[in-house]
């Protein structure tokens, strides 16, 4: 596609993303200063009908998106989704092309790094996209979520094993039953615990509000999606092989219309 391209800014969006109408405008405005080598976005995970595919939303929506906004925040730079790229073409061809990244697991991370080095900036759009999540089946879930944080993995090996923090939930009732045992720190336990759910609840009605989805479908898929997450990270531990051929036979086809809801 790339020889076929007439112009010099270039924007690259995945098969299963749905854009807004001032998509173009609001990811190619930023190259208007050079110092800006990459325009990327977030998005919003929109389920088909399936219960593994809900699963998958929440764990865009409630999690990967949270953590990222979370990580922008406080300064970390080098997020850089493959979901939405937008970049000048000479910028693509003075860090080697796409060869510079092709043979790389993380591609869109390795391209962020690449244009960072040349001394450019890499800008997160406003835009917020929405992406169709399809799984129809738990094993195909679970595949894709246990690649995803051997991704994690290679990318940031040290804060990994810190990753646990991010599960809340799971993590404060570790806590209560751990303090069980002492009654001068029972009380504090229950009542982090008892924060943190109002916390994980308040996060969950806010997605479906902002992506005006039903408040409570999803709602008694929350200690499952939670739990799931658990298990990816811990998975990954034991192994850290990935199968690319299962990986792209495991792909949602490209929807044929915007999601229903």
């Amino acid at each position: 596609m790339l020889s076929r391209a007439r112009h010099d800014v270039l924007a690259v969006a995945d098969s299963n993303i749905f854009v807004g109408h001032d998509y173009l405008a609001t990811v190619t405005s930023p190259l208007l200063d050079q110092n800006v080598g990459l325009v990327t976005c977030i998005c919003r995970g929109v389920p088909t009908q399936y219960i593994c595919s809900r699963l998958s939303a929440m764990a865009i929506n409630e999690w990967y998106v949270p953590s990222v906004l979370f990580a922008w925040l406080f300064g970390y730079r080098g997020y850089v989704s493959r979901h939405s790229l937008c970049l000048r073409r000479h910028t693509l061809e003075a860090i080697g092309g796409r060869k510079a990244s092709a043979s790389h697991f993380a591609l869109d991370h390795r391209l962020g790094n690449l244009i960072r080095e040349q001394g450019q900036r890499v800008v997160l759009s406003p835009h917020v996209l929405t992406m169709q999540r399809h799984e129809p089946k738990l094993q195909s879930l679970a595949r894709h979520e246990v690649r995803w944080m051997r991704l994690i993995r290679v990318l940031r090996p040290r804060s990994f094993r810190l990753l646990f923090i991010t599960f809340s939930v799971p993590l404060a009732l570790i806590g209560v039953v751990l303090s069980a045992a002492q009654p001068s720190l029972a009380a504090l336990a229950v009542a982090l615990f008892q924060t943190t759910v109002l916390t994980r609840l308040a996060l969950h009605f806010v997605n479906r509000l902002l992506g005006e989805r039903p408040a409570v479908r999803e709602f008694w898929l929350l200690p499952v999606r939670d739990l799931l997450i658990c298990w990816a990270w811990r998975r990954v531990f034991f192994t850290l092989r990935v199968n690319s051929a299962a990986a792209m036979k495991a792909l949602p086809r490209a929807p044929t219309a915007p999601p229903p809801f």
